[in-house]
């Protein structure tokens, strides 16, 4: 008989992280999915220090998780960059997760009315009216979904045939 792989998907603990602790203690899942508006007060890696040995860590980034460079920086400098799950298809305990972080803005793309920007370089060519930061996209728009960001995802977790 095998045995099924655990996993808790948790999001929205914003810098709260205590809760997540606890529950990862008590039932021992074989790996923890951040969803989104994280907003680690310090490097991910500090904050999750009483779980990271004990479970898989694995994250996507939401809104918030660019209201500040700190906020940015805690989580894509942190430790646990390579456990971003954005824009790819990961196998997380045994089962295959696909990621897409961020929020979908309507001034970037609306899905259901169709694409203004194809790409986060299409938006920074043609629409630059916020300064960049640090020479890219503006700190806020570095959690927008753009057309690209989600048809990678889509094709990465097609099944290959060949």
């Amino acid at each position: 008989m095998t045995q099924q792989a655990s996993i808790l998907f948790a999001g929205d603990t914003h810098g709260r992280f205590r809760h997540l602790e606890e529950v990862v203690l008590s039932l021992r899942p074989d790996a923890v999915v951040l969803l989104g508006d994280i907003q680690a007060k310090f490097p991910l890696e500090q904050e999750l220090a009483g779980i990271v040995d004990k479970t898989e860590v694995w994250w996507i980034h939401g809104n918030h998780d660019t209201d500040s460079e700190a906020d940015y920086d805690n989580l894509f400098g942190s430790a646990l960059a390579d456990r971003n799950l954005h824009g790819r298809v990961v196998e997380v305990a045994g089962v295959r997760i696909a990621g897409l972080g961020g929020i979908f803005r309507g001034r970037i793309w609306d899905p259901t009315e169709g694409m203004r920007y194809e790409s986060a370089e299409d938006f920074m060519n043609r629409c630059m009216e916020e300064d960049p930061w640090r020479f890219g996209l503006p700190l806020r728009h570095r959690s927008s979904i753009f057309p690209d960001d989600y048809y990678t995802a889509w094709l990465a977790s097609r099944p290959t045939y060949w």
